[in-house]
């Protein structure tokens, strides 16, 4: 009687491999992408010889639509609605939840409960995509890069027909309507990805060289501040994990350290000039104003149910007054448990970016959550849907990912060949 012998399957199950995303899926979720990404944007803004002016209603149309065709698209990417890994996303929908509270409760209108659902609804968008980011995380950082190129390019373009300038001399855009701060902000970002990227081998670096470059005018052009100190502690922490993994990193990094010296007597003038732009003394002790708001902001009497739950989400403003700190708009608008539930955020996201393992996916993490909490301190977003929300859930895919390919420069037949750092 011949003997029985059993087979054991060695081969790993599907879930347990990351197989590589096709073309379509590639196109579908870079489309989600930017869709949201677009939708998160203000298309309307009130500066001199305005072009194309746009009306409130057109733009709300506008945005509501892009977040419609978002979350098709997202669903067509997802009709399991599987969310295994989704937790970026989940995590931040604590936000809404508690911003919903006040208009519930009567405190504020329906206005409000339209953005506070509005930002949940984003935020399942994003869900969604959970599937796509465990599989490959990248994906989504080559989308977010090009969104970021696109809008300084726009950006750009305004400048060079004459019609990218503000009153004070700074970089904007007009459709969609991007102010100085926000033009520093993606710029810093594309910088720091992009060097990220660079440093780990990911995009051809004449490609990548050309956006840094770019990017670089961008930042001094809007002559923003936050932006570049943010940029800067973060690309340095970034690029100090990736010294553990890529040597490109450890000699560009050495070659810093070594011509850092004579970079800092030659630039400093320029820094300085740059950082002061021409402003008083009491004109900087104010933050540019800003700790007048921040004071309105103390000063203003709540109840006991807006000191936990806010005012309601509004224009980020008090009394006619731009508030400009992310942490302070955050309290005013949505209370000290909302408040709590973006540093709850922010300290989840950081300890999984820091406690995983070194990798590209790991650098870039660290760099968008440094760059999101220090900026955060004089521009509001990190509250309510915005680019900073859009990086803070980027952070969270990168290091939830199980694979660290990076995505080829065209996508091709041969996908399978991918590099992996």
């Amino acid at each position: 009687m011949p003997a029985m012998t059993a087979e054991i399957d060695v081969a790993p199950s599907r879930s347990m491999v990351a197989t590589p995303l096709t073309r379509t899926e590639r196109r579908r979720v870079t489309a989600v992408w930017i869709l949201l990404f677009c939708s998160s944007l203000s298309w309307s803004i009130d500066q001199p010889a305005y072009v194309v002016p746009i009306p409130t209603r057109a733009e709300q149309v506008g945005t509501g639509l892009a977040l419609l065709a978002a979350g098709y698209l997202a669903y067509r990417s997802n009709p399991r609605l599987r969310l295994q890994g989704a937790w970026p996303a989940v995590i931040y929908a604590v936000v809404p939840v508690v911003a919903l509270c006040a208009p519930l409760a009567g405190v504020a209108g329906l206005g409000s409960m339209f953005r506070a659902g509005r930002f949940l609804a984003a935020l399942g968008v994003l869900a969604l995509l959970a599937p796509t980011w465990r599989r490959d995380a990248w994906v989504l950082a080559n989308a977010h890069a090009r969104v970021l190129r696109l809008m300084i390019g726009i950006a750009l373009a305004w400048f060079v027909v004459g019609k990218g300038v503000n009153l004070e001399g700074r970089l904007i855009a007009q459709v969609p309507a991007l102010y100085a701060p926000q033009v520093g902000q993606f710029a810093a970002v594309l910088i720091g990805v992009t060097i990220l990227q660079a440093l780990s081998g990911a995009p051809r670096l004449p490609r990548g060289g050309l956006w840094i470059a770019l990017g670089i005018i961008a930042l001094l052009l809007s002559k923003t501040r936050t932006p570049l100190v943010a940029g800067a502690v973060a690309l340095g922490l970034a690029a100090l994990s990736l010294c553990l993994t890529h040597a490109r990193a450890r000699r560009v990094l050495a070659g810093l350290l070594i011509a850092g010296p004579l970079l800092y007597v030659a630039l400093a003038p320029f820094v300085r000039s740059f950082l002061r732009r021409d402003q008083t003394e009491d004109v900087l002790s104010t933050l540019t104003g800003r700790t007048t708001a921040w004071a309105k902001v103390h000063a203003f009497p709540r109840t006991g149910f807006q000191e936990l739950f806010g005012v309601g989400y509004a224009d980020k403003s008090i009394d006619g007054v731009p508030i400009d700190n992310g942490y302070i708009a955050t309290y005013h608008e949505i209370g000290k448990i909302g408040l709590l539930a973006v540093i709850v955020v922010l300290g989840v996201l950081a300890v999984r970016a820091f406690v995983h393992t070194a990798s590209a996916r790991r650098a870039v993490a660290v760099f968008l959550v440094i760059f999101v909490a220090i900026a955060s301190y004089t521009e509001t977003g990190i509250g309510d849907m915005s680019a900073y929300v859009m990086h803070l859930v980027l952070a969270g895919a990168m290091v939830t990912s199980v694979a660290d390919r990076h995505p080829p420069d065209r996508a091709g037949p041969r996908d399978r060949a991918w590099s992996t750092p």
